[in-house]
């Protein structure tokens, strides 16, 4: 049985079986009315379509059953990174807090629904602890390894969701911190 498909599920699964068809990244047209039956994929970045077509052509299911599987994958590496940054940062019963609010948020809670939502998270965080571990290292050691890992997983990040280029510009800026050669950063909240 097919799992349910919202409006963006059912955007990501046309997109990865056209891939998997070989037309590249398109969908079908929402409204219907278009005399165009396909069209680009532009409202979304193709990083989880692309994902959900390799994952169904790797394991032999259907697309909607991959994205469920991704999705399902993703929120538990993502609560498993939230904990372990929790360990690192916050006392226990903090970090337990913190990962069981996350746990319970809704998009997690939907695990039959193929969303991007959980692999976005999983990747930023999964950037956001890279930085935090190379943040610790003194700089005569190979933290530009972590910037690295950082770096990449926030480009993953943003080809699954357009708001990871905030995640850039905010990783970028935190790396510039005191101790690192840029001049010290500004007091207050923001």
């Amino acid at each position: 049985m097919a799992p349910p498909h919202i409006v963006d599920s059912a955007g990501y699964v046309e997109c990865a079986r056209s891939l998997l068809a070989g037309y590249g990244c398109q969908v079908r047209t929402f409204t219907g009315l278009s005399r165009q039956l396909w069209q680009p994929l532009t409202i979304w970045p193709p990083g989880f379509p692309v994902l959900i077509a390799i994952v169904s052509s790797l394991s032999g299911v259907a697309p909607p059953e991959a994205g469920v599987l991704i999705s399902l994958a993703s929120a538990a590496v993502a609560l498993s990174v939230i904990w372990g940054i929790g360990q690192m940062l916050l006392p226990r019963p903090v970090a337990f807090t913190a990962t069981l609010a996350t746990a319970l948020m809704p998009r997690l809670l939907a695990g039959n629904v193929c969303m991007s939502d959980a692999l976005y998270l999983a990747l930023s965080i999964s950037a956001i602890a890279c930085l935090l571990r190379g943040s610790r290292l003194p700089l005569q050691t190979k933290y530009v390894r972590w910037l690295f890992f950082s770096g990449l997983l926030t480009g993953l990040a943003w080809s699954v969701r357009y708001v990871g280029i905030a995640l850039m510009a905010s990783a970028g800026r935190s790396w510039r911190s005191p101790g690192r050669g840029s001049p010290a950063a500004p007091s207050g909240p923001c």
